[in-house]
């Protein structure tokens, strides 16, 4: 009896536990530009309102922060590889060279693109985290 009863309960519980994991409320930013949950975020965002967007919150000021820090980071990696001797610095050069340099220009550009979308969907989060 106990068998027949955990056999059903087993697939029962495991379905279960992967729409909770399914569910949880990600990490990361979620959201599209409109600053709506994209994808299964719109399922975590309806389950776990104030929590998906508290987290959202974080994820977006995470990401923010980590781009703001990026030029400074990119010239403390420049450093590091002038300051580098020997065959770090050449094979450094050489990936270089076999990648191509990226755009500064455009590569700022999507930055700052990315800044200002972050920015905008912080003050609609807060606002919804308010009511």
């Amino acid at each position: 009896m106990a068998s027949a009863w955990s056999k059903k309960l087993l697939p029962a519980g495991l379905i279960a536990a992967s729409l909770v994991w399914a569910t949880l409320p990600p990490d990361e930013v979620a959201f599209d530009r409109a600053c709506a949950p994209n994808g299964s975020a719109a399922l975590s965002a309806a389950l776990y309102g104030g929590v998906f967007w508290r987290g959202q919150l974080r994820a977006a000021v995470a990401e923010r922060d980590r781009l703001l820090a990026l030029p400074a980071r990119l010239e403390q990696l420049k450093e590091e590889a002038r300051a580098a001797a020997g065959i770090e610095a050449r094979m450094s050069r050489l990936a270089e060279s076999e990648e191509g340099p990226a755009d500064p220009a455009v590569e700022q550009s999507r930055r700052i693109e990315k800044l200002v979308w972050l920015v905008r969907c912080q003050s609609v989060i807060e606002s919804r985290l308010s009511r």
